[in-house]
Order: C-alpha cells, then structure tokens, then sequence
C-alpha cells in the first residue's frame, strides 16, 4: 500500500496513528475512506487539465490516469 492511500487510512479511521497496536475496523469511515480518496482524484485530473499539452480529451484521459496511478503507487 503506498504511502498516500496509508495516510487516507489513518485519517479515516483505519489505521491508528503513531503504529498503535489498536488498528482495525472499528472506527474506520469507509465513507471517508472513499470521499478522501476520491478528492485525491479530482486533484490529480485538475493538475492535468491545468497542462498546456492536453489538447485533447483522449490525451487527457490518459495524463490524469497515468497522474492518478502515480500519485497514489498504483501499477
């Protein structure tokens, strides 16, 4: 898991902060979870609409892909 989807985790609950043996589900906010990881996202896609080389959509679709497995170490 890479070190940005970690941090997420700890801050909806999953992973309790400073290693606690005390990690777990029981104050994991999958909601959050998903709201976190989502707004990442959207980040990611703004920084590539922001790019003079995206002209077009298909190119993209491609740079906020490749951006958004980069930002999160996902292959």
């Amino acid at each position: 898991m890479s070190e940005r989807i970690k941090e997420l985790a700890r801050q909806a609950g999953l992973i309790a902060p400073y290693g606690s043996d005390r990690e777990g589900l029981s104050d994991f906010d999958y909601r959050e979870f998903a709201k976190l990881i989502v707004a990442e996202c959207i980040k990611e896609v703004n920084k590539c609409g922001e790019e003079d080389s995206a002209e077009d959509w298909d190119r993209a679709i491609r740079l906020a892909s490749k951006s958004i497995k980069e930002h999160f170490g996902v292959e």
